[in-house]
Order: structure tokens, then sequence, then C-alpha cells
């Protein structure tokens, strides 16, 4: 960990923001919270990734370090408990999932953290009135706290594994991952996007190469080359990815949103 943070700082990286978003539940590992400690050594004191929110109780979110630090979880959830276990989580898991966010909400030795919580009811239902209904059901559920906010899920099939989702695959949009955001595993392996888990397309690897070695490389600027010119099918990772034909993801309303909720530009 302390040697990829500082290669990233030897190349001349200065976010204070780190995206964890690959290899599974971050609270799975019980030394979790010591990254954090490296990672503040190093300047990054923002820090935004995806729980499912089963392990994430009083105990292990005041592991955290605080000082200085803020952090934003997206965990995924709704308010039908049997279609939550059916698609997202397992028996008794909704439950827990509720008590885990109701009591970190609530707690105001926690005010370092916001959550982020993503309806998930999308996945099965369509019916806009019925979605309306679940989204408005699923932020009841919740103490009122200006440290979580409530969004919708739109599914897309990013792995090239399922049916895509989308009425039309007309107008092809280049995505811009490739030109602004760069994806380590544990391994230090550069993949593609956040959702290559499976380094389908490894561009480098940060324990062996430094990062502008990697970011100017042949296999970077080849998929640069490749969507730009509407070839993703030529990159394993992106091979099959929908997103490129949905135009909402690329509307001004949605990268406004990226920026708010992603990036947290407007943070300090």
């Amino acid at each position: 960990m302390e040697k990829l943070l500082q290669k990233i700082r030897e190349s001349g990286a200065g976010s204070d923001l780190m995206h964890w978003t690959l290899d599974g539940e971050p609270f799975m590992n019980k030394r979790f919270h010591e990254n954090f400690e490296v990672a503040r050594r190093y300047g990054f004191t923002k820090h935004h990734f995806a729980t499912n929110a089963m392990l994430i109780s009083l105990d292990r979110l005041r592991q955290l370090p605080s000082e200085g630090m803020a952090y934003v979880m997206t965990p995924d959830f709704c308010s039908d408990e049997t279609y939550f276990e059916e698609v997202r989580g397992t028996p008794g898991s909704w439950q827990v999932v509720l008590d885990n966010l109701t009591a970190a909400i609530a707690d105001p030795g926690l005010a370092h953290i916001q959550f982020k919580i993503t309806d998930i009811s999308s996945y099965r239902h369509t019916d806009p009135a019925d979605l309306d209904r679940r989204f408005d059901a699923l932020q009841k559920l919740f103490p009122a706290s200006d440290r979580v906010s409530f969004h919708r899920r739109v599914f897309h099939n990013a792995s090239g594994k399922l049916d895509s989702r989308l009425k039309s695959k007309d107008g092809y949009r280049v995505c811009p991952y490739p030109w602004y955001t760069f994806f380590i595993a544990h391994n230090g392996d550069v993949v593609a996007c956040c959702r290559d888990l499976e380094h389908q397309s490894v561009l480098g690897n940060l324990f062996e190469q430094d990062l502008m070695e990697i970011w100017n490389g042949e296999k970077y600027q080849a998929m640069r080359r490749d969507l730009a010119t509407k070839h993703p099918e030529r990159q394993a990772a992106c091979d099959g990815c929908d997103m490129p034909y949905d135009a909402a993801k690329f509307s001004i309303r949605n990268f406004a949103k990226t920026a708010l909720h992603r990036m947290l530009i407007f943070d300090r």
C-alpha cells in the first residue's frame, strides 16, 4: 500500500481524493482501517468507496482515522426486504444493513462519514410510479440527517456478460475513463476501469513501472485509440459494455452529479 501511494505522489499527482472501487467488500479486511493511516501520511484525506454495509458496525467505523479525514460510503439498499435479499443480500441481511446504517447515521461521533444510499429497485422493477413509491419508502427508513443522501441506480451491462437493459444501442459516445482515471488493484495492476474486476485489460503494473510510464504507455494509448475510433470490442474489459450507448450517462445533468457525488469537487 505505502509503495503504491509513494509512486503516485512521485508522479506529481496532487489529488487528496481516493476511490476504493476494486477487490470486493473492503470491510472483509479486518485491518482495512490501517490503510487510511498510511493514506493520510501521503495527503489522501478524502475517501469514497462502496460497501454492502453488512460489516460497518459502530466499532468498525470508529476504527477509521477521523482527524482531518472525510469518508463517503455508497451502500446499495431498498425498502423491500424480500426483494433485497433475493437480488443483493442473503437471508437476514436487510435488517442488519438497516440497523448498521441507522446507527451510523445517528452517531454524532461519526460526523466525518457520509452515506450515499442507492436504491436498487430498478434492477427488477420498471414502472415509474412504482419506483417513485419505493424510493420514497427507502428514504423514510432512515433518520433525517445532512450526512445521508439518496440516489437511484441505472443498471448497465458493464461486464458484457448479461443482456443489455438499454432499449437502443444507437449513438455511440466515447467513454471518458481512460482520459481522467487511473485504477490500481491491490497487486499493482492498472486496469481499464472500476468494473474490470477480473483484470481483463491490464495496462501496466505500478509495482514494476512508474505511473507516467503506464499513463503514456502503448497499452493506455491503444485503449484510448480503440474507444475514440468506436472499437471498444478490441479491449477485453470494454467488449460488450453498453455504457457508451446510454445518452443519460453523457448528459450535463449526469456530469454534474459525477462532479458532486463522486469527484467531490465542492467538498472542503
